[in-house]
């Protein structure tokens, strides 16, 4: 498969993986409309829906018109070709390729933890807001007059939810370094000079 691909005879490879791996196609819903065709595999409607669906909120705003979801399955479409080009060449068993794989899993399940352990308990109230507002007021300013609360309510909201994170995250870790006995040698970590008395 590998030799084909690099001699650029993409269908030959792509029809030795077929065999090998025998997949299944996968066939619509009746009501689910066909937008697009990969070889054998078909794009339904629902299929580019979840995609969209699975980006982040502000993300699926820009692609809400046909327009922006053609273009949306336009380059989805490329990525899974690109991506089906190196699996053909054998690089989902690339060294550096499973590190960094492996990598990007554990940001993912740190991130789903945090965002499990933390942000529920991280709600900012009016009253916070109000007093953020009223210790921060020179920091509203612009063009030499304080914006009224409700104008920066949202950039208030913000910055305390950020604290309010950071604060339950060091909290998070604190506990975890108790709870697993981890110990660290910071006299190991001294500068040559120092040690050297210069």
């Amino acid at each position: 498969m590998e030799c084909l691909e690099r001699m650029g005879r993409t269908l030959d490879a792509k029809a030795v993986l077929s065999e090998r791996v025998n997949l299944q196609k996968y066939e619509p819903k009746p009501k689910d409309e066909v937008v697009a065709k990969l070889g054998e595999r078909v794009i339904t409607r629902a299929d580019l829906e979840a995609r969209i669906g699975d980006l982040p909120p502000y993300l699926q705003n820009q692609y809400k018109d046909e327009k922006k979801k053609l273009e949306f399955l336009r380059q989805y479409l490329a990525q899974e070709l690109l991506y089906e080009a190196a699996k053909r060449r054998g690089l989902d068993k690339d060294g550096d390729v499973i590190r960094q794989t492996f990598e990007m899993k554990k940001g993912l399940m740190v991130g789903k933890l945090l965002e499990e352990e933390v942000r529920d308990k991280c709600n900012v109230t009016d009253k916070e807001v109000e007093l953020y507002y009223n210790a921060h007021k020179d920091e509203f300013k612009r063009e030499g007059k304080i914006r009224s609360l409700q104008e920066v309510r949202p950039e208030i909201e913000s910055a305390i939810q950020r604290e309010k994170e950071e604060e339950e995250v060091k909290k998070l870790i604190q506990k975890l370094l108790t709870g697993e006995e981890v110990e660290i040698y910071e006299d190991r970590f001294k500068d040559s000079k120092d040690s050297s008395g210069e």
